[in-house]
């Protein structure tokens, strides 16, 4: 059996975000986050595989399109597109006897993981997976499980973060 304790790392300060990319000089951010589709598979594809691949090394390259394709259009997801970001969220149940779902991040890849400005596009990843996950009346996401998005970006977005830890007997 597992036992899990939580642990609030809310004391960790945040640290400064740059600010968002500016678009048409307007001064503001426009935000270019929407559903992965199709076609970004092979927009996204020459960087996205190889990350893929490198988070999940028992896949190839086949699986891990077959995979990509599999969750677009499912309830269960929420796959996500930026510029130079995908993130994928799901829904689940995690214990037969707790009928509340949780949201689990699966990945959140940044093109480029050391931009700054990257950073800020990734963590509106965040603030999407936490509409989705309140508009499915759940209450927790389960975040940083594969992300290029720092822990600070993403705390600044959601706020308080608490750590889980898990005990497992490898067999």
């Amino acid at each position: 059996m597992a036992i899990q304790t939580i642990t609030d790392i809310a004391s960790e300060k945040p640290k400064p975000v740059m600010p968002a990319p500016v678009v048409n000089g307007s001064g503001r951010h426009e935000s270019q986050l929407r559903r992965f589709e199709r076609p970004d598979i092979e927009r996204q594809g020459q960087w996205l595989v190889p990350r893929f691949l490198r988070s999940f090394p028992h896949l190839n390259s086949h699986q891990a399109l077959s995979f990509m394709v599999n969750v677009l259009y499912s309830n269960e997801f929420m796959f996500l597109y930026q510029p130079h970001g995908v993130a994928l969220a799901q829904l689940v149940s995690e214990h037969i006897l707790q009928p509340e779902p949780v949201v689990w991040e699966r990945f959140a890849f940044l093109e480029d993981p050391t931009d700054p400005r990257q950073h800020v596009e990734g963590a509106e990843f965040y603030t999407e997976f936490e509409r989705w996950a309140k508009q499915k009346q759940v209450k927790q996401l389960v975040v940083e499980q594969q992300s290029d998005v720092p822990r600070e970006v993403i705390k600044e977005r959601l706020g308080r973060i608490f750590m889980q830890e898990t005990m497992i007997a490898r067999l």
